[in-house]
Order: C-alpha cells, then sequence, then structure tokens
C-alpha cells in the first residue's frame, strides 16, 4: 500500500527504530480505497516489558494529504512572485 518512491525510506527508518527501539515516525503515501495515493504522518512509541526489550508498539497514522498539498500550493505561490518580481522592470 505504500508508494513505490517512498517504501525505501520508510522500510530503512522503520528497521532502525525497530533495532533500536526508538520512536518511529514518517511522512509517507498510501494507497486508500479509491486507489489514490494520499500522504500520511506515522508516528510509532515502542512499549518496554521489565526486562528493557520492546514488548509490542503502539501507533497512529495521521491524513496530511490536505496540509501537503496546500504546501506546495504555497511554494508553487511563493516561486510564481519570485519570478515576476525577479522579471519586472526596475524604476528609479
Amino acid at each position: 500500500l505504500v508508494h513505490p518512491d517512498d517504501l525505501p525510506d520508510m522500510v530503512r527508518r522503520w528497521e532502525l527504530a525497530r533495532a533500536d527501539g526508538t520512536p518511529f515516525q514518517a511522512e509517507f503515501r498510501l494507497r486508500v480505497s479509491s486507489g489514490e495515493y494520499r500522504w500520511f504522518l506515522t508516528r510509532s512509541v515502542p512499549a518496554l516489558r521489565e526486562d528493557g526489550r520492546v514488548g509490542r508498539w503502539y501507533g497512529t497514522s495521521t491524513d496530511i494529504h490536505d496540509l501537503k498539498r496546500a504546501e506546495q500550493a504555497l511554494r508553487d505561490s511563493e516561486a510564481h512572485f519570485r519570478s515576476m518580481a525577479d522579471h519586472a522592470p526596475a524604476k528609479l
């Protein structure tokens, strides 16, 4: 379900977190039931057993697709404005 472009980094991060028991966080695209890919922020924290080893993981996945789209629209708008300002005739 993870977008092929995002999978290698997501797997690498998850494997690092599992190896040393540190919290996991990643942003990646998941395919939803409609077939479209949407951006999600996933966070997981380990619950340690008495012996200090990870007993289980608890986590959340939050749909941040609209936030990512808004960020991209802002970047596009800033680039457009910068281009207009750079090419505007200078008046002294």
